[in-house]
């Protein structure tokens, strides 16, 4: 019987290495994977689904006050800790079975040429809810950001 490593081993080792970001040349594709990622609970491959860099450009821009604008350094060293927050979480947590496993697309909303919001409704055992997903755009194509 093999034995699966522990998140916080996984935490550590994801942390150690070098991002592996996906790219999809529609949003659609970049929610897809999210999904999927998150419905086979695969922790690197729904980690690598998401931009946490343009997660904490957005935080550290929106701060309150004449704030200067933040360095690629707090940038990256924010994005860090969003990414490890959320590897706390699953390892509290783990994955909330039914959260994504039945999602259907309600609507689209092009926000612009690179900001899509993409409305789903997804049912479970305790009911069900809708929540838009943003996906944005980068030179490389498309990425999940959260926010």
């Amino acid at each position: 019987m093999t034995r699966r490593p522990s998140l916080a081993a996984l935490a550590t080792l994801l942390l150690s290495l070098p991002a592996m970001a996906q790219y999809y040349q529609e949003p659609e594709a970049a929610l897809s994977e999210y999904i999927a990622a998150y419905k086979s609970r695969d922790v690197p491959r729904f980690l690598a689904a998401i931009d946490f860099e343009y997660e904490a450009r957005e935080k550290l821009t929106k701060r309150p006050g004449n704030q200067p604008d933040p360095s690629e350094s707090e940038i990256l060293t924010l994005a860090k800790s969003l990414q490890t927050e959320l590897l706390t979480h699953f390892e509290k947590f783990a994955f909330k079975a039914a959260t994504l496993d039945n999602c259907k697309t309600v609507t689209k909303f092009q926000d612009s040429e690179t900001l899509t919001r993409i409305v789903l409704s997804c049912s479970d055992s305790r009911g069900s809810s809708v929540f838009p997903v943003r996906v944005v755009k980068f030179p490389k194509g498309w990425r999940v950001v959260r926010g």
